[in-house]
């Protein structure tokens, strides 16, 4: 062995010594290969997904014209292992080849963020989301354009791929419904009505705008029906509970009365028409009712569950059944509509994971429920959104009732009311079901149909569905009277009716030119010789505009009714052309009266404006003076 020869002796390396050479060496090289990988980083746009609600990763899910949409564009990272932080980009979009967003780009909502190698659309920031809010300034078209460029990641050597696009994607044309909702106070649970923040625009409607292939920037899509809200008293067995098989049912056949005698330049409801009545809290066996077909339906204001409700009934009203999926797509709440709105919903967040619940799922909570891909497409080719003009040129009879849980049994059977406006029959695809209706005119003209009552409860202690509400409307000759009524179930003849004279209304109170306080009095004379009062019904309405426009005032009022009370603050405004009519049935013929010149001196709704339907009548105005006069 050859000494060293230093002056000094050599120290043997200790066991210490020799790991903390052996870290320092290995700190080193890490240094070394993160300045390599740093060196060598290259970012690049990898699959963009665009989504309106709810898109697979072929974007297979069709979109329509000036919907809030999202674009989620995955950024890939290579060269590296170790995260790219501070990853950012813009995002440009053409229609027919010119640009609708901002020259420098439109930002991100969640940029910058951290990139890795695994990109990830189940993480809401493992994309950059883009979103265009409605109304979004892509009409229908089949050449939208989408291009996502990136900022330079730090020491990037390769910018030339920081740009990706989706091109020539189509967006398809939609037209919405005109949903109109009321407050209920259902006398027995003694709750009062609903608070107005739980069931305004922007909250109450949230989860509907979020989901259905409407155009969610529609400041008329949903809004509060101008008119007195409803006192409602069914309690059939007096248990404090509205159970949906008696009291729901009855609710529905209330509410559908009031929707048909909402009435816009002189033309009646239609099938785009929906009215939705909200019951505070949710003193009820289920959430809400509604029937298929329908096109009124209720549900309730309880903060974790009243948004989720409200879409689900709608879906009803549309059509669908209930079903037990859970999202087969990734969702996305554009603009984040439910997130934390209210605090009290328990939603958060904008991505909904494949753990949630289609909407037509039963019993749910909001944050437990979106829409999955069937059902939206189902949503897409559903006749109430294609944009094709209503049948509105002929004259109906209405026909209501409610059938026993088991339809063996027709419980309520209502008056025929028969409208002097155009309004649509039942459509076509909804002229189906176990029980007919048979009409027939002084001609001998009949009318038969086909139709359904089918509900679906919520209450885990009930069957799925039963039999309830029902309403039929049967185009037929305005110019003869109706003989003869007549409805079947699969088992015979569940009721008829035969026609009788005419009876006669006149209104005594209030008289023409009067002016309307806060509540009026309407008094009666009507005269039957052959038809027990108790037969009879009215359903009672007001215009503000000398008939162009009509809303309900009372409805379902007993025939023996000679004297009742109105609300007449809840209205809109009217100067000497406000009316009143009242129309009353006796079971085949329906006869009207009217009362006009009237002048409002309580209202709190704005006047009708020329060319605006309902609704769409100074709804701003109207709530700040409801706040002002402290009346909600």
């Amino acid at each position: 062995m050859q000494s060293v020869q230093s002056g000094s002796k050599k120290r043997p390396t200790s066991v210490v010594g020799r790991w903390r050479v052996v870290i320092g060496l290995l700190a080193g090289s890490l240094v070394l290969m993160a300045s390599a990988a740093q060196a060598q980083v290259d970012i690049s746009v990898g699959d963009i997904r665009v989504s309106q609600a709810i898109q697979d990763d072929a974007n297979s899910i069709r979109l329509i014209s000036q919907r809030s949409t999202v674009i989620r564009a995955e950024v890939n990272v290579s060269g590296t292992v170790v995260p790219v932080t501070g990853v950012n980009g813009r995002l440009h979009v053409f229609v027919n080849g010119s640009e609708i967003t901002p020259v420098a780009g439109l930002a991100p909502i969640n940029g910058p963020i951290t990139a890795t190698i695994f990109s990830n659309f189940a993480s809401e920031n493992g994309t950059l989301n883009f979103e265009l809010a409605a109304p979004t300034g892509i009409g229908p078209s089949t050449d939208v354009d989408f291009f996502v460029e990136l900022d330079p990641a730090v020491g990037e050597f390769n910018t030339a791929n920081n740009t990706g696009s989706l091109q020539n994607i189509e967006f398809e044309r939609r037209c919405n419904p005109k949903i109109y909702y009321t407050r209920v106070n259902w006398l027995p649970g003694g709750l009062g009505l609903p608070e107005t923040s739980k069931i305004e625009p922007g909250v109450g409607d949230a989860f509907v705008r979020g989901i259905f292939p409407f155009q969610d920037g529609d400041a008329g899509l949903y809004t509060q029906g101008l008119f007195p809200s409803a006192n409602f008293s069914d309690d059939a067995d007096g248990d404090g509970v509205i159970d949906g098989s008696t009291d729901g049912a009855a609710l529905v056949d209330f509410l559908e009365s009031c929707r048909q005698l909402i009435v816009s330049a002189g033309l009646g409801a239609d099938d785009r028409t929906f009215l939705y009545g909200w019951i505070k809290d949710n003193p009820t066996t289920g959430n809400g009712r509604a029937t298929i077909p329908g096109y009124a339906a209720w549900g309730n204001t309880q903060d974790s569950r009243s948004q989720r409700t409200f879409a689900h009934e709608l879906g009803h009203l549309f059509g669908y059944s209930h079903n037990n999926r859970t999202l087969d797509e990734l969702g996305w709440d554009v603009t984040a509509r439910l997130d934390g709105n209210p605090t009290t919903n328990n939603v958060s967040g904008r991505l909904k994971d494949l753990e949630r619940n289609d909407i037509m799922v039963p019993g749910l909570l909001s944050n437990q429920a979106w829409v999955d891909t069937t059902t939206y497409d189902l949503m897409l080719d559903d006749h109430t959104v294609q944009c094709t003009a209503p049948d509105l040129s002929r004259y109906i009879a209405v026909i209501q009732g409610i059938f026993d849980p088991r339809g063996f049994e027709l419980v309520r059977l209502n008056p025929i009311f028969r409208y002097p406006w155009p309004s649509p029959p039942t459509p076509p695809e909804f002229q189906r079901g176990p029980f007919t209706l048979r009409l027939v005119d002084e001609f001998g003209e009949e009318y038969v149909q086909e139709f359904d009552a089918t509900s679906f409860t919520e209450d885990p202690q009930g069957p799925e569905t039963e039999f309830g509400a029902f309403q039929v409307r049967v185009p037929v000759n305005p110019e003869a009277r109706i003989v003869s009524m007549e409805i079947y179930n699969g088992q015979g003849l569940m009721a008829a009716r035969e026609a009788s004279e005419s009876p006669r209304i006149e209104i005594r109170s209030p008289q023409p030119g009067e002016a309307l306080g806060e509540t009026t009095i309407i008094e009666l004379e009507i005269d039957d010789p052959d038809t027990d009062p108790e037969e009879m019904m009215m359903n009672v309405a007001y215009s503000p505009d000398a008939g162009e426009t009509w809303v309900p005032l009372a409805v379902q009022l007993p025939g023996t009714t000679r004297e009742f009370e109105v609300n007449t603050t809840e209205i809109q405004m009217a100067k000497a052309d406000g009316m009143i009519r009242v129309f009353l049935s006796d079971g085949l013929n329906t006869v009207s009266a009217d009362v006009e010149d009237l002048t409002t001196e309580a209202a709190i709704y704005d006047a009708p404006e020329p060319g605006f339907g309902l609704g769409l009548l100074g709804a701003a105005a109207a709530l700040a003076r409801i706040a002002r006069r402290g009346r909600r």
